[in-house]
C-alpha cells in the first residue's frame, strides 16, 4: 500500500483538485485537513487534523492520498517523512515560484520523493522555467498540467474528471487532441503524470 501527500504551502495552484484525481485513479482514500470540497467529490474521504493523520499508522492504511490545505499545521513534518511520494503543484509566477521553492526546500529535507507538477501553464515556456528553478533540487520527476476548465468543471458536477468524461462522449474529444494540434492535450499531461504514479507505487 502506499501513501502520497499533495501539498505546497501557496493556495490556487490545484493541490485539491489533483489530489482527489490521483485519489480516484488509484482507488485510494483521502486523508484531508481542509473540508471544503473533497467529501463532495470522493465519497471515502476522512477530515482529520494533520496531527491526526501523523498519529496514524501508515503500515496498516490502504492507498492513501493526503491532501493538505492551504494552511500547514503539527504533524506536517512526520507525515512528509513516511510519504512514498510527495507531490507539488507549481504555477510560473513570481509569487507562486518563490513560496514553492521554499516549500520545496524544507520537503526535500524530509523526503526525497518528490514530484512537481507545473499546473496551469499556458505556454512551453512556463513549464521549461519551473523545470530552470527547480534544476538544482533532486526532483524525481516534472510533470506539466495546461491551463484547462476540466478540472472545475469536473468539481462543479461533483466528479472526477474520468467520470466527467464518461459522462457524455463529446467531452473526451473535446478536451483531447485536435487535428493538427502539436501541443500535448490535458488528456495526453494528466495520462504521463497518473502512469507514472501508478507504476511508482506498483498499482
Amino acid at each position: 500500500m502506499s501513501v502520497i501527500a499533495v501539498i505546497n504551502r501557496k493556495g490556487g495552484l490545484g493541490k485539491t483538485p489533483i489530489a482527489i484525481n490521483t485519489a480516484k485513479a488509484t482507488n485510494s482514500i483521502i486523508l484531508t485537513n481542509d473540508d471544503d470540497v473533497v467529501e463532495v467529490v470522493h465519497e471515502n474521504t476522512k477530515v482529520m487534523s494533520l496531527k491526526e493523520i501523523s498519529e496514524l499508522d501508515f503500515g496498516s492504511l490502504p492507498n492513501t492520498v493526503i491532501d493538505f490545505g492551504g494552511f500547514i499545521e503539527a504533524g506536517t513534518t512526520s507525515i512528509i517523512e513516511r510519504c512514498d511520494l510527495v507531490v507539488v503543484p507549481v504555477v510560473n509566477n513570481i509569487s507562486s515560484l518563490k513560496r514553492s521553492v521554499n516549500a520545496v526546500d524544507e520537503l526535500s529535507q524530509l523526503n526525497k520523493n518528490i514530484v512537481i507538477v507545473a499546473t496551469m501553464t499556458t505556454n512551453k515556456a512556463d513549464f521549461e522555467n519551473i523545470k530552470k528553478v527547480f534544476k538544482d533540487f533532486n526532483i524525481k520527476a516534472f510533470f506539466e498540467l495546461k491551463k484547462t476548465e476540466l478540472f472545475n468543471n469536473s468539481l462543479n458536477k461533483g466528479l472526477g474528471i474520468e467520470e466527467y468524461l464518461n459522462s457524455m462522449p463529446i467531452l473526451r474529444s473535446a478536451y483531447g487532441k485536435k487535428k493538427n494540434q502539436k501541443t500535448e492535450s490535458i488528456l495526453e499531461q494528466w495520462d504521463k503524470y497518473i502512469t507514472y504514479i501508478k507504476n511508482e507505487i506498483g498499482e
